[in-house]
Order: C-alpha cells, then structure tokens, then sequence
C-alpha cells in the first residue's frame, strides 16, 4: 500500500513498482504527484509507472483518490501521467482500470485522458471535461454503473451544469448513467436513454427554485387528477405547497429522465404530488414515490421534458365547525355581558309602572339595546377574517 505521500518534483517517477509477481494486492492512494521529471532530461519520467512481469492475473491493483499536477513542460519525453504494463486481459481488467483512473483519482482541468493514460497498449479515451472552477465540485464513479456531477451547497440561487457532448457519448458507449446532484433536487437519464440525445453540442442543465408558490385550486386539482387517472376523495381537504417550485431548464427534449426533488419537513401521513407546468402552458399532476434525498426524503418522478415542478400535500382542512362555534362563542359572551349590565325582564316589569300614565299607557324608553352594538361588530370582524384565512388556503396558497 502506498498512501497518503506528498510526492513533488523528482527526477523521473514519483511512484514505481516494478517486477509484481503473483505477490500482494497493490493499491495506490491518498497522493499528491506534482512535477514529475522535473529535469525534463531524456529519461523522461511519469507520475506513477507500474510493471506486471509476466502478465499477473491474481494480482490486484487499485489506484485511486489520487491528485496529478504536472509540470510546466509543453513537450514532455513521456506525455502519459499514468502507464501500467502486465495488466490482465481477463473479465475486462485493462478497460475497468482505465474507468477507476479517470474517474477515481483527480485531474488538472482539461485533462484530455487519450494522453495521459497508458495500460497495456490501450490510451484512455478521447475524452475531455473541461470544467471551470464555477463548474461542478466533484466527479465520483461507480465502476461500470453510473457517473456522478456534484455541486455543492454555496448558495446559489441559480445552478447551471454544463456537461460536454463527449462525456455524454462516453457513458452511452460504456452503458454508464449519468447523475446530476444539486442542493435543489437530482437529475438522472439511465444508460439506456442516453442514446436518445441527439445533440452535437455540450448539454446545459440549468437549475434554481422559484419564488412563485401559486398551486391549483382544489377544482382544478381535481380536474387534473381525473386527467391522470389519480383517485384521491378531495372531501375535506385543502393544497398546500412544499418547498418552493423548482424551475429546470435544458436543451434535451423526448428523453426520459428521473427528477428528485427534496421534500422539506417531510410527514409519512401526508400525499404528495407534483404539480408541473410546462412552457406551453399545458398543467398535469405526476404522482411521486417518497425516496431517499441526502439527509431526508424527496420526491422523485420521471419525465421527459424539463419545466416548473412544484410539490403539493393534501392536508386536513380545518372544520368549519371552529369558525362557526367561534361565534357562537362570541355571541354567548355579549349576552352574558349584556344580561350583567340589565336584566331586561325585570327592569321591563319594574319601569312598566313608573313609565305609565294614569291611563295605563306605556312611554317609550331609550338606550336599552346600545350595549349590543360594539360586541356585535368584534364577532362579525371576526368571523370575516377567519373567512378571508379560509379562502386563502382554499385558494391553494400556503400561508405561515
């Protein structure tokens, strides 16, 4: 095992094993390789040069999480970084090393990979990732199944991908996915559809959240859960959006792709689906199935056409009974109030007298019903905010 070195500016190799022999597994990782062949002489030299002699089968060899920084010298006498001889012809040995060394270890950007890589007689493949430092963080691999681009969480508001044409024909002639990993949400297009991407040019994947969180009435929900054969009993229901909409943009259209999108204060009992708008203006509802998302779940859907994604919940709509025994509340308080300050029987019956004549005629009194007025206007102001809450969340907006 050699691991973890910092190896810099040596004459020829900064690592070398030679004459392995049906002898230990050999693994090379953890270093930093920097300016090999720093003499620039006529032996040249190599950043890691590795010989199998004869031809070892059983051997293992591992080179990975390694970090190459090459020199200066436009005109190398050895223009290969890497260059490992004796490798097994055996279950694809030469092509799965040459996979764990492009995408196992780190390379100077724009690394064109059919020049620096050597095993046996095979080059690495004409491929090269010209990622910036704006581009994404880190490219990890699982041999043989899938490729994944990461940008990390810097707070961006707006994230754009862009991933060469090249890398694209690449995973679909190794039939490898491709995997997009954002803070926002998880772009996947499986091998097999990789094929149906016609374009010439890089892809651009462009991806950030919206401030719009307007979602469907429970009408219009309805409406579209009947266009896809979704049924769901609306009784007593209200929508309430999740997160915010996610907006994804790209120049790929008619491939399937996978979309994960987080799900933010996630709850077992509660239904989840994604509301999509297209930009011609046609609306369908996706129902999702919950999956793991880095630390929580998300909600993940195919489909095969970017757009605005926004996840809704149904939740339990609040019973009107709350609002209605609100106000009887209100009203059976102003009447207790109102019976403290008079009792009206039996002051009607003590004034009846005093107030009439000799003739036995009733005058007529004033300001009994006063009290009434100011208790009657809390509970109607009342009554009429919770109205205007209730047909806000009828109207399908989340309110804090």
């Amino acid at each position: 095992v050699i691991e973890s070195n910092h190896v810099e500016n040596t004459d020829h190799n900064s690592i070398q094993v030679v004459g392995v022999s049906a002898g230990p597994d050999v693994t090379i990782t953890g270093n930093t390789l920097i300016n090999w062949d720093q003499n620039r002489d006529a032996d040249g030299g190599r950043a890691i040069r590795i010989n199998f002699d004869p031809v070892d089968a059983e051997t293992a060899l591992s080179v990975i999480g390694n970090t190459f920084e090459p020199n200066d010298n436009s005109a190398p006498v050895d223009a290969d970084y890497v260059k490992i001889t004796g490798v097994s012809t055996v279950d694809n040995a030469v092509e799965n090393l040459i996979d764990s060394l492009i995408w196992q270890n780190t390379w100077p950007n724009g690394t064109n990979y059919s020049t620096v890589i050597l095993v046996n007689s095979t080059t690495g493949p004409d491929l090269e990732l010209p990622f910036s430092e704006e581009g994404p963080d880190t490219i990890t691999i699982e041999p043989g199944e899938s490729v994944t681009l990461t940008v990390a969480d810097n707070n961006q508001e707006e994230i754009n991908v862009i991933v060469p044409i090249e890398l694209i024909q690449y995973l679909d002639q190794n039939k490898m996915d491709l995997e997009i990993e954002t803070p926002f949400g998880r772009i996947s297009i499986a091998a097999e559809d990789l094929g149906a991407i016609t374009s010439e040019t890089d892809l651009e994947f462009i991806v950030n959240p919206s401030t719009n969180s307007e979602a469907p009435t429970i009408e219009e929900l309805a409406d579209l859960m009947a266009a896809a054969d979704i049924n769901t009993d609306l009784t007593g229901k209200e929508i309430v959006v999740i997160g915010l909409p996610l907006i994804v943009t790209s120049d790929i259209y008619n491939v399937e792709v996978s979309l994960i999108i987080p799900l933010a204060d996630y709850d077992e009992g509660e239904i989840y689906y994604v509301y999509v708008e297209h930009s011609d203006g046609e609306e369908v509802l996706v129902p999702g199935t919950v999956v793991d998302f880095g630390d929580g779940k998300g909600i993940q859907i195919t489909v095969n056409r970017f757009s605005t994604f926004t996840v809704l919940a149904l939740e339990d709509e609040v019973p009107e009974e709350t609002t209605e025994t609100s106000a009887t509340e209100g009203t059976s308080e102003t009447s207790a109030t109102e019976t403290t300050e008079t009792s009206p029987t039996e002051e009607s019956t003590e004034e009846s007298s005093e107030a009439s004549d000799g003739d036995g005629e009733t005058l007529p009194k004033t300001g009994e019903s006063a009290p009434v007025i100011p208790y009657l206007m809390i509970v109607l102001a009342g009554l009429a905010l919770a109205i205007s809450i209730r047909i806000r969340l009828a109207n399908g907006k989340h309110v804090d």
